[in-house]
């Protein structure tokens, strides 16, 4: 039988972190808590520690200050061998009744599928919620413009996903040996590791969407959640996948037509130039070409076209 871990890590937050914890604890499966310290300065560690006191499926980790990513690989290398799928919760989320059911259901209907994420509401420091209804931003590129994928198709290809990324970790649950293969990585900036690991994990595995709402996503001002800032970090990501050498030609040609393709999407959006960012990346000048005239034309007319020159640039 399936055994559910949720892996929180928490650094200075014990303002919501009790009622993240109280939203798994209700969740009514059997599962392991591991909460991790990231070294906070605040009260968290001895609310953690009640709280574990107070629950035997909770358990404490604790380190300095690493960041994110690091304080989930710590909690996921701490789980018990028992446990074959993991959530990874924000310390300021709270899951809505049934999402774990729920996901781990869409995992065991489809033994493909590695990582399966569903919709997110959004609430603010009280716990309102806000008038922000949540949009599913999955779209492929056709002649003409781009395409929707319907609610009952849930694959997330990966060209969707890295163009437009809704998988927070809050939401998903990753099969255990695709979270230890993927792992983590601490040195992206900060809330890119969210996105990176998501693309590591669809690269390699189908990656499917569940039409049900499974977490409430707390926008406040410092944590995870805040946006100030969070764009910075989009051409690390888009580098860190343009440069890999370790993929074969199709991976490779994959990889250039999804940043093509999130390229244009960012740049019709903002109403700017994206192929400047390919080219700090130092892509095949095909693909800059294609990107740019892409974002020109303002619609993915030419996408075919340009998706084949990346292709051909891999040659």
């Amino acid at each position: 039988m399936a055994r559910i871990g949720v892996v929180t890590p928490c650094y200075n937050g014990e303002r919501f972190l009790e009622s993240t914890v109280l939203s798994a604890l209700a969740q009514g499966v059997d599962f392991e808590f591991v909460l991790v310290d990231d070294g906070s300065g605040d009260g968290s560690l001895a609310l953690m520690r009640r709280l574990a006191a107070a629950d035997p499926r909770i358990r404490v980790e604790m380190q300095a200050n690493a960041g994110a990513a690091s304080a989930r690989n710590r909690g996921l290398a701490a789980l018990s061998r028992e446990v074959d799928r993991v959530m990874f919760l924000d310390a300021d989320d709270v899951l809505e009744p049934g999402a774990l059911a729920a996901l781990s259901e869409r995992l065991d209907a489809n033994p493909r599928c590695g990582f399966v994420y569903g919709r997110s509401r959004r609430i603010d420091e009280h716990g309102a919620a806000l008038d922000e209804p949540y949009v599913d931003h999955r779209y492929v590129p056709r002649l003409g413009g781009l395409t929707s994928i319907p609610p009952d198709v849930p694959e997330t290809p990966f060209g969707a996903l890295f163009a437009f990324y809704q998988a927070i970790p809050s939401s998903a649950l990753v099969r255990r040996s695709l979270a230890e293969e993927v792992g983590w990585d601490p040195g992206l900036l900060r809330g890119m590791e969210d996105k990176h690991f998501a693309l590591e994990c669809a690269f390699r595995t189908t990656l499917e969407f569940l039409p049900r709402t499974v977490v409430a996503y707390r926008r406040v001002r410092g944590s995870l959640s805040d946006t100030h800032g969070m764009f910075a970090g989009l051409d690390q990501v888009r580098a860190r996948w343009a440069r890999r050498t370790d993929l074969p030609r199709d991976g490779r040609a994959q990889v250039l037509e999804a940043i093509a393709f999130e390229s244009w999407v960012s740049g019709v959006m903002a109403g700017q130039d994206a192929a400047s960012a390919l080219v700090r990346l130092r892509l095949p000048r095909a693909l800059v070409q294609g990107a740019r005239s892409l974002v020109r034309a303002g619609r993915a007319l030419r996408w075919s076209a340009a998706a084949r020159r990346a292709r051909q640039a891999t040659r």
